[in-house]
């Protein structure tokens, strides 16, 4: 028999079960609820044509801002760096 000052809990028990996931079961379902209605597929592809111009419309306009400000910046840390060596070299302040 065990004596003990303090009770440690017991660990906790779940009961998980894993599901099986069929991606082939999957894809085919999409495909059967597809060709079901047509008129449906039609939207949605139009959706999806709609939302992918969008995205590459913001995608182009994000990186032509980028490429603009990074020659921003990199101007003006030439610009710091000149005047730091403006100062050390001709003003003689060390």
């Amino acid at each position: 028999m065990r004596i003990s000052i303090f009770r440690t809990p017991r660990a906790r028990q779940f009961t998980y079960r894993p599901l099986y996931y069929d991606e082939r079961k999957e894809e085919l379902e999409q495909i059967k609820e597809q060709y079901s209605d047509p008129e449906k597929a039609r939207q949605l592809d139009r959706i999806r044509e709609r939302i992918g111009r969008r995205w590459n419309m913001h995608r182009n306009h994000k990186r032509s801002s980028e490429k603009q400000g990074s020659g921003m910046v990199l101007f003006f840390y030439l610009l710091i760096v000149a005047a730091l060596i403006y100062i050390v070299f001709f003003l003689k302040v060390f």
